[in-house]
């Protein structure tokens, strides 16, 4: 499998090398839009993305900047890659415990051909392959009614932005935040707020919300979109393949 070679794109279609096929992507008209599960139940992966200021996304979704925990979005000149992706697993919601935010052979599966090691309980450095030592690094945090990994408000705060955005995500049975920071190329930090939510016994909805501080030269509109939307197939794919049985001792 090729990698490609341009940082951003590197960063975006990491997970998109590895499997590119899903039902359809139908791109929604709304940035924050509807969902409605049973919709989503043949496999489609329903998405909307767009680019813009800071000063334009406080106008138009304001609750959409409580993701940013840790003022990657600030910047005076900021350009934002901003993004809401929505399509269902074939995996109860129980799958999505506490132990798969911070699991490295869970992590290093549903993530394609990044490769992740531990730096801490949890946070790890990941490493995007190819010639260019393209790396970045993340945090998770968990968040159910049981139990929860989010002891900063910050967290707590972007949790809060996304329930604000979709009332679905008030009544997810889980939801893992995943902070990146310390990009070496094409970014300047990004978030994904991602909940869980019970759509069958075997099935479970995925609501998901990103934010991406980028850094010039930018690349063309159609490129990150595409990026996007790839990668969000991707993730489904990789995660409905995933066997509970390689979640072994490490």
């Amino acid at each position: 499998m090729k990698v490609p070679m341009f940082s951003l794109i590197a960063i975006l279609l990491s997970l998109a090398t590895q499997f590119n096929t899903y039902a359809a992507a139908v791109k929604q008209k709304d940035l924050n839009f509807p969902v409605k599960g049973e919709e989503l139940l043949k496999g489609d992966v329903y998405f909307s993305v767009e680019i813009l200021t800071r000063k334009k996304l406080e106008k138009k979704i304001p609750a959409f900047l409580e993701l940013d925990t840790s003022g990657f979005s600030k910047g005076k000149n900021a350009t934002l890659l901003v993004s809401k992706a929505a399509y269902v697993v074939n995996k109860p919601v129980g799958f999505f415990d506490h132990l798969k935010a911070t699991d490295l052979k869970y992590l290093n599966h549903v993530m394609g051909e990044q490769k992740i090691s531990s730096i801490d309980e949890k946070t790890f450095r990941v490493v995007i392959p190819g010639g260019n030592n393209q790396s970045y690094k993340l945090r998770t945090h968990f968040d159910s009614d049981d139990i929860s990994s989010t002891e900063n408000s910050r967290s707590i705060r972007a949790i809060t932005g996304a329930k604000k955005m979709d009332i679905q995500v008030q009544g997810a049975s889980s939801i893992i935040v995943r902070e990146m920071w310390d990009f070496s190329k094409g970014s300047d930090g990004a978030i994904h707020v991602t909940a869980y939510l019970t759509l069958t016994e075997n099935k479970t909805l995925v609501i998901d919300y990103g934010l991406m501080a980028l850094t010039r030269p930018l690349l063309a509109t159609e490129t990150l979109v595409g990026s996007i939307v790839d990668e969000a197939g991707a993730q489904q794919k990789l995660i409905n393949s995933f066997k509970e049985e390689s979640l072994l001792p490490q």
